[in-house]
């Protein structure tokens, strides 16, 4: 069974709806703690993904629009020092719909009553639950271009 985004490209869609590969696949980690940024950063770089950095949400701002809006994972902490994280994420999400944001954080509290379907990661996280999230963030992203692309390429 193919794919829509294959078989889009069967039907002479143009390249866009073929997925990327990870080392196409890109992050912007936003992190205030330095330490942690690194760490993240480091972790995702190893395993093949472009990352791009920032400590604040100005910061970030700034990162995705110099990057055109062409990433795909958002991993934000909730806490930061402008702005609070979980409201960022929307704000850059809606402005940016094939982007899917990670929201991490060491407080327990800052999990209660948000919204199902988004994703978070528990700090201070593992190699394996980070790779494991953004993976999970990547798939999900993806999956949402490759239908749009096919639906675009077939009007």
């Amino acid at each position: 069974m193919s794919t829509s985004a294959e078989t889009a490209l069967a039907d002479g869609c143009p390249s866009v709806c073929a997925q990327p590969s990870r080392e196409q696949v890109s992050v912007l980690v936003v992190e205030d703690e330095s330490f942690v940024r690194e760490a993240a950063a480091q972790i995702l770089e190893s395993a093949g993904y472009t990352v791009r950095r920032a400590t604040n949400a100005a910061e970030a701002r700034r990162e995705l629009a110099a990057c055109d809006g062409s990433l795909h994972v958002l991993l934000t902490d909730v806490v930061l020092p402008d702005y609070n994280g979980a409201e960022l994420a929307g704000e850059l999400c809606a402005a940016h719909p094939g982007m899917q944001a990670i929201l991490m954080s060491g407080y327990l509290e800052n999990w209660l009553n948000w919204q199902p379907g988004t994703l978070y990661l528990a700090k201070p996280f593992s190699l394996a639950s980070l790779t494991a999230k953004v993976k999970e963030a990547e798939t999900y992203t993806l999956g949402r271009t490759a239908v749009t692309a096919s639906a675009a390429c077939s009007e």
